[in-house]
């Protein structure tokens, strides 16, 4: 079923209302085109079916949630197969209860990654991994204070792109609002 524009109020001569071409979907088709009876024959654009769109968001929604999981995941790993070296971060930036604090970062991005990868609990996860996110942020990557040995501009770049993780744990978190969480 294609959609076709009306022209009874166009044909009378009447001014459009605004110049943005005319987008109306019906069935499977969209039919594109100005108000202006000037412009024959105007474009058909497929528009995607409510199964393929649905395949695609849970395709992306996956990927995403994996990725993140991942991202965290990983890390969380490092933390204790790499203990000295964050040690020394963490003291560098002068963190207090560094050995209580680093433990408890690692296990909770490993738990927060297999929740996240496994797609179980993901609201409460990616909302606690996002205000972990922050506090990581200003405590570890605080490029407005100058640390001997720490680059200011790589601390910078790895706010800004901690900046973007908590952007997609708040996105994640607000796509799973309302669905049921497993126990």
């Amino acid at each position: 079923m294609l959609l076709k524009r009306s022209h009874s109020r166009y044909s009378a001569g009447l001014p459009s209302p605004h110049p943005l071409p005319f987008l109306a979907i019906a069935g499977d088709r969209a039919t594109v085109g100005p108000k202006s009876t000037i412009y024959e024959p105007r474009e058909t654009l497929p528009v995607q079916s409510d199964k393929a769109s649905g395949l695609l968001k849970g395709t992306l929604l996956f990927l995403g949630r994996s990725l993140l999981g991942l991202y965290f995941l990983l890390p969380g790993a490092a933390k204790f197969l790499d203990w000295d070296r964050h040690v020394v971060l963490m003291d560098t930036h002068q963190v207090p209860f560094i050995p209580v604090l680093l433990a408890t970062a690692g296990v909770l991005q490993i738990i927060g990654g297999i929740c996240l990868l496994v797609n179980r609990q993901v609201l409460i996860t990616a909302l606690g991994l996002a205000a972990m996110v922050v506090l990581i942020n200003l405590n570890l990557h605080d490029f407005w204070n100058l640390y001997e040995g720490v680059n200011p501009e790589r601390e910078a770049q790895n706010f800004v792109k901690n900046l973007g993780i908590f952007a997609g744990l708040l996105v994640l978190a607000a796509v799973n609002m309302g669905d049921r969480q497993s126990p």
